[in-house]
Order: structure tokens, then sequence, then C-alpha cells
């Protein structure tokens, strides 16, 4: 990144956390970067056989878990009016659908506490055999260095990095994505890291006519995966519900990030037909529990393991 452009964005990031900018002027400078630098990405077609999705609540048994995940809304994104909070991609008010393309991100980046309920749902397209998906990366440094293997990281290494006229542009992918990978609560820009990544995704959705939302790297888990935010219309007429799991959280070891979940309840009786109803029809208390490392990469959450 030449000095000139280098300035920018640390004055911006200056201003930012001496809050002498609001949200509004600073989509504004964001864009006028955008466009001044040329900042552009690649669009990459990507077909995926299902996403996954996690969500954790604490509750106090397992007849309460079915009872707060009995809809199939209770496992996709949340609706743009009960939105209160800024996302990674998101703004309140404004509805992403998070997700993973591996089980170990969507569970690492919810955050589970012990003794909480976890779903883990996958989804997949209404009709087609695989999800055909429009989207962008940022952040090609951090997940190639990371992710050994794996349909994204495999076109990344193919394309992305070969296709770059100048190292230019990819230096400052790279200070994007150090935005969302902030931790925001040591961050110094805090909560504002947020309204950075919120404008960023905006702004690069809009690159491309039919683009379907962003790929970044996970801060939870380098190395489980990366993470996905989708357009809610294009996951509204596109994706359901194919199976979900609960698990009960044992453990949450804070300095390895290790979690321990033991397997409670199956349901492969989705009702995506309009009413949404999920029946938590299997028993999976015989199964082993499953061990998850910020630090390995996963193996799948072999759903295919539990014979239902």
């Amino acid at each position: 990144m030449n000095q000139e452009a280098k300035r920018f964005l640390q004055n911006l990031e200056e201003n930012l956390k001496s809050n002498l900018i609001n949200f509004n002027q600073l989509e504004k400078l964001i864009r006028y970067f955008a466009q001044h630098y040329k900042y552009t990405r690649s669009f990459y077609n990507i077909q995926l056989k299902e996403l996954i999705r996690a969500r954790s609540e604490k509750l106090e048994c397992i007849e309460d878990a079915c009872k707060e995940f009995n809809h199939v809304d209770k496992l996709s994104f949340l609706r743009k009016e009960y939105v209160k909070n800024w996302g990674r991609c998101n703004a309140p008010k404004e509805s992403v659908f998070y997700c993973g393309d591996a089980n170990g991100v969507p569970i690492f980046e919810v955050k589970p506490q012990e003794g909480s309920y976890l779903v883990v749902s996958t989804f997949v397209h209404n009709i087609k055999p695989e999800i055909d998906l429009i989207l962008p990366v940022i952040g090609v440094k951090q997940i190639i260095d990371n992710i050994k293997d794996g349909l994204i990281v495999d076109l990344l290494k193919e394309y992305d990095i070969q296709s770059r006229k100048s190292n230019e542009e990819l230096i400052i992918d790279n200070h994007f994505a150090e935005w969302f990978m902030a931790v925001v609560e040591l961050h110094p820009l805090g909560v504002r890291c947020y309204e950075l990544t919120s404008i960023l995704y905006r702004i690069i959705s809009e690159m491309h006519k039919d683009a379907n939302g962003l790929i970044y790297p996970s801060l939870a888990s380098k190395v489980s995966g990366v993470n996905i935010a989708l357009k809610t219309d294009y996951v509204e007429r596109n994706l359901k519900v194919s199976r979900a799991f609960i698990y009960l959280v044992l453990s949450c070891d804070k300095e390895l990030g290790t979690i321990i979940l033991k397997p409670l309840k199956g349901s492969d009786k989705i009702h995506n037909d309009g009413m949404g109803q999920i029946e938590w029809n299997h028993s999976l208390e015989h199964y082993p529990n499953y061990i998850l490392d910020p630090k390995i990469p996963p193996k799948i959450l072999e759903f295919s393991h539990f014979t239902f």
C-alpha cells in the first residue's frame, strides 16, 4: 500500500476512534477510498453441497431446547426488525445469514457457554443437489495461509493470487481483513470495527449485480473453514434446512479454546412447506462426545455417522 493510502486509512481509524465521524461520513470515506485506489474483488462461482449454521442458548433442560428450536425460523437469520446489534456484516435493523462451509467455524463463532444448548443445522438447496453461489472473498492471504485444503482455498490459490497485476490490492485486502478479524473487545475501535466491516460488506456486494454475499476469514478458528455472509433474499428463495442436531456444551476452555459437545437430539423431520415445524425425532445420547479444537482442522461433524 502506498504511503498516501496508508495515511488515509490511519487518519480514518484515528477519527473513528475519537468519534469525530459518524456512520454516514465513514461510509462516504470508505467508498471514496475504494474508488480512488481502485479496490476491486474477484467473484467466484462456488458450488457447495451444504452450509452449516449454529445457534446457542442458555436453557434449563433438553425439553426446553426442543421447544426453543421447534421452527425453521429459529435456525435461520434473525428478522431485521429484531436485529439490535452490529455484526461483522450488518448494522442494527439489517439482517444477514451468517454461516460456514465447515462445521467448526459456525460453532466457534457463536461462542457457546458451558451448560448451554447448541443447535447445529445444515442448509441445502431447495431443488438442486448443490448450492450455487457467486461470492467475493476478503482476507485472501489469511485464508490461504491458515486453511490447507478445500474448494474455496483451491479456487483462491489457482485464481486470486495469480491474477493480480500488482501487490497493491493484496496489501489493501490484508488491511481490510484485519478489520474483519479484530477482537472487538480488545481493539482500540471497539464495536466501531463492525461499522467498518459492514460498510465494506455493502461496497463489495455492490461490485457484482448477482453477488450473493461475502466470504471472510474466521477469527474464532482460523483453520476450521471460512465465514460466509449471505443476503437474506437469496436464502429465502433458495435454501432449506435438511437436518439439525442439538448438543449440550459440556465445557469451553477459555485458554485453549476447546469445546466439548454431547450429542442429544437430531431431526430429519423438518417441514419446509410453510409450517416450518421441526420434530426432534432421534435420540443421539448414545453417540460419543465431540471435541473441537480451534487450532486443529475439525473432522467433519460427521452428520453421516448418525444413522438416520
